[in-house]
């Protein structure tokens, strides 16, 4: 029978019924060439006093996109709570109204609007790192700013990876150094005189008002086209500063062979004394990056941890457009 309707689609066009792609409901034609998403976190407080991580995870994002970010406040959570109310707002606005803008442009502007929003909120001097993806149908799009990091992972290949925003990678010193500054060790590399540990981020009112130039917000960006099954990692540093790139592919590597009834059984999910856990999404998703994030502090990680696992399967519109044109078509 299927053979048969798509013998008559011609004949059907011709008599003046919709063409497949007008059948498609409107959010599948928006999404062609994109992906079905799965994504899951998991998140804890270590040994620190409070828990200052956020995320948000919206998919989809508008009618055809998705984004996920993660933030890592220091010195208070304000400035990761507001980053994490108002930067994808401000991203998704820019999108709408100016759609063949260069995407660079507008994440940069989204990012310097949120500095803006932060920096005038005087009651508090916390800053936040933020680490952002937005996959716009078969391309993500990578920001950053700190040493939250994101990594893709394609088959046995780490095919992105961002750099921390440390005070001793060569360009960032230089920066520094010119604005006035300097970087030495403190347990960490830590740009003096304010003694932060990332050299760029959002917020940190006082230091950018007295120590002008040397945290910036400006985002790097990065942009790769996705293949199916690729998978996206991001945390904040509490897992990196423990875990390679390449150690957490691995891992990821030995979950993602599991079915899931193996995963449940082998990882269950037991809420431990802890003052702050959360864990939210897709069930296996959040297997990975509990693992991940478990390792971590069995490695010795005693900071703020969250991990975001996504992965991206690609949709066949064809077969999709097939299917729904079977349920809505009878033949005699």
């Amino acid at each position: 029978m299927q053979r048969n309707l798509l013998l008559l689609l011609p004949l059907y066009v011709l008599l003046g019924t919709p063409a497949i792609e007008t059948m498609i409901p409107p959010n599948m034609q928006e999404q062609e060439c994109d992906f079905d998403i799965v994504w899951g976190l998991s998140a804890r407080r270590g040994l620190r006093r409070t828990m200052e991580d956020t995320h948000v995870a919206l998919s989809p994002y508008g009618n055809d996109r998705a984004f996920f970010a993660i933030y890592d406040g220091h010195g208070g959570k304000q400035a990761a709570q507001m980053a994490a109310q108002l930067l994808h707002e401000r991203l998704l606005q820019a999108l709408v109204e100016n759609p063949e803008t260069a995407r660079q442009a507008i994440l940069e502007k989204a990012f310097e609007q949120t500095e803006e929003c932060i920096i005038q909120e005087k009651s508090t001097n916390s800053g936040t790192t933020a680490i952002l993806a937005l996959l716009e149908k078969s391309n993500l799009h990578v920001a950053w700013v700190g040493d939250s990091r994101a990594i893709v992972i394609r088959g046995n290949e780490v095919k992105l990876a961002t750099r921390d925003h440390k005070p001793d990678v060569p360009e960032e010193k230089e920066r520094i150094e010119k604005a006035g500054g300097t970087v030495g060790i403190c347990g960490v590399s830590r740009v003096f005189p304010s003694g932060l540990a990332v050299s760029r981020a959002l917020g940190d009112h006082d230091i950018k008002c007295r120590d002008k130039g040397m945290i910036i917000a400006t985002p790097e960006i990065m942009q790769l086209p996705l293949q199916n099954n690729d998978i996206l990692i991001s945390a904040c540093d509490g897992l990196w500063d423990v875990i390679s790139n390449d150690g957490a592919m691995e891992i990821v590597h030995s979950l993602i062979k599991k079915d899931m009834t193996a995963l449940k059984s082998e990882y269950p999910y037991t809420k431990l004394a802890f003052e702050f856990e959360e864990e939210c999404g897709d069930e296996s998703m959040r297997i990975i990056a509990r693992v991940l994030r478990d390792t971590a502090v069995g490695r010795g990680s005693t900071d703020n941890i969250s991990v975001m696992a996504v992965q991206f399967k690609k949709r066949d519109t064809l077969k999709l457009a097939e299917a729904d044109l079977l349920k809505q078509c009878v033949l005699p």
